[in-house]
């Protein structure tokens, strides 16, 4: 683990100063691009956010504690959301609804990790319940199914243009049943072939040069 946080009572400085000389001593050091220093205060009236391993967390100050609201972060929102469109122009180019429906499910369920070997271990999990379990900011959840839902009954704009209002009226109808709120809720899962997930991920290749269209507002 090369990521941590470190809370204290003092001069934060002072501490960061203690850690980067015994990172020092191991040959370490710490990266200050990414290093940030936030204070609870400025945490509880909403002025900064912290952002670690994928997640926001985000306090709010109710008179009798702090709760801790945990989101998805804005870059992994991004790159949902990115996605979705990615495979929306994709099936314009192709028709192939299936694979438009298993990109959806794989985006908004789950699935075994399967390697080609080891595959006497117990499996491991992954999707949008088991990489974000952390979260419990359900109206943020439900906003990826409002997203998706907004392309598919788009009458205006490039995905309708791209896509038309036929295809996009099959593919809401193959889609009955998945979203990422049941996905998460209910833990739903996919079985998916190797082969079939390296199909589902080929037209997200291309993904962070269109990340920056579809950050969280």
């Amino acid at each position: 683990v090369d990521d941590f946080i470190i809370f204290c009572h003092r001069d934060p400085s002072l501490v960061s100063s203690k850690i980067s000389a015994a990172l020092n001593e191991l040959g370490l050091e710490i990266n200050n691009k990414k290093k940030q220093t936030l204070s609870m205060k400025s945490l509880s009236e909403k002025a900064d956010v912290l952002s670690f391993l994928g997640y926001q967390f985000i306090v709010r100050k109710t008179p009798e504690k702090n709760d801790v609201h945990i989101r998805i972060s804005s870059n992994r929102a991004r790159k949902i959301k990115t996605r979705i469109v990615l495979s929306l122009l994709d099936y314009a180019k192709n028709s192939d609804v299936e694979l438009f429906k298993d990109r959806m499910r794989f985006l908004a369920g789950n699935y075994v990790l399967k390697t080609r070997k080891n595959e006497d271990f117990r499996p491991l999990m992954g999707g949008f319940y088991f990489n974000n379990s952390l979260v419990n900011d359900h109206e943020q959840i439900r906003s990826f199914d409002k997203f998706l839902m907004s392309q598919l009954t788009a009458r205006k704009g490039s995905i309708f243009r791209h896509v038309g209002g036929p295809r996009l009226e099959n593919a809401k109808e193959h889609l009955k049943g998945t979203s990422f709120e049941k996905g998460f809720a209910h833990r739903i899962e996919y079985d998916f072939s190797i082969a079939r997930i390296s199909k589902i991920k080929s037209c997200w290749k291309t993904e962070f040069l269109h990340e920056k269209d579809y950050a969280e507002k």
